[in-house]
């Protein structure tokens, strides 16, 4: 009779990863292989815990050193799309640079991208792969059956205090963008994914908006929503701003507290 580890069988990456990229990493997350030994590194921005990965964790751009670089040569090295980090990674000797878009696009969007892409690294993941994907199925379901939000409604990256609103407003992108497309939400009319907004647009307000700052902490930190009176709001979520999966997990938290 023949016996078979259960390892043989098991989800795996078949070669060495880096991953600077939101969005891989937060597949990898829920594909169960934050401890494969073929992850190398990921980024220091990731939403990870210290005891959901172990290994080696970088920054990004102009901190990344030729020397540190070498050792990870021959890895597939995902990144997020930027021009400055681009270019900076053709100066280093990698061999498998992986650019991932995430700029105007939502958490669904962007999921289903980065795990078409990382496929060609994964091994024998079948079964989980269509766990994932039953999981977006029914995150989806889920968020386009809430109802939509009261009113006009304004997000921005970073918290807002003594009713200082933060300079940058989220509006076709990520969370923001998934709601615009299923009608769920009114918010500044841009075709930008970002915008700094402007004395004239505040002064045309009409007094019943609502103000939401998104803030993202320590990978540990517990969602909680601060009411600050009135219409202003600061939400505080390790994922809020971590495109992929990460933000699904936000959007299902935020729908499910903020009424």
């Amino acid at each position: 009779m023949l016996y078979f580890h259960s390892d043989a069988f098991a989800c795996r990456l078949k070669r060495e990863v880096v991953s600077i990229s939101s969005p891989i990493t937060g597949v990898l997350r829920e594909l169960g292989l934050l401890k494969d030994p073929n992850l190398r590194a990921v980024s220091i921005f990731h939403p990870l815990t210290s005891a959901e990965f172990v290994g080696p964790r970088l920054g990004g751009g102009l901190f990344l050193s030729k020397k540190e670089m070498e050792t990870f040569k021959s890895a597939s090295f995902y990144f997020d799309q930027s021009a400055e980090l681009s270019r900076r990674l053709k100066q280093l000797s990698l061999q498998h640079r992986i650019q991932i878009r995430t700029r105007g696009q939502d958490p669904f969007a962007i999921t289903q991208m980065a795990l078409a892409v990382l496929n060609e690294d994964l091994e024998k993941c079948e079964t989980q792969i269509t766990k994932l994907q039953a999981w977006l199925k029914e995150q989806q379901s889920f968020l386009q059956a809430q109802a939509a939000f009261k009113g006009e409604t304004f997000f921005f990256l970073g918290e807002i205090r003594s009713g200082k609103l933060p300079s940058l407003m989220m509006v076709k992108d990520g969370p923001i963008l998934f709601w615009l497309k299923q009608g769920k939400l009114k918010t500044f009319d841009s075709p930008l994914s970002y915008v700094t907004w402007g004395e004239k647009w505040k002064k045309n307000l009409k007094g019943h908006e609502l103000f939401v700052g998104l803030v993202q902490g320590p990978a540990d930190q517990e969602f909680r929503i601060e009411n600050l009176g009135g219409n202003q709001f600061n939400v505080f979520d390790p994922m809020s701003l971590s495109p992929g999966p990460w933000q699904i997990h936000f959007m299902r938290r935020f729908v499910e507290k903020f009424k």
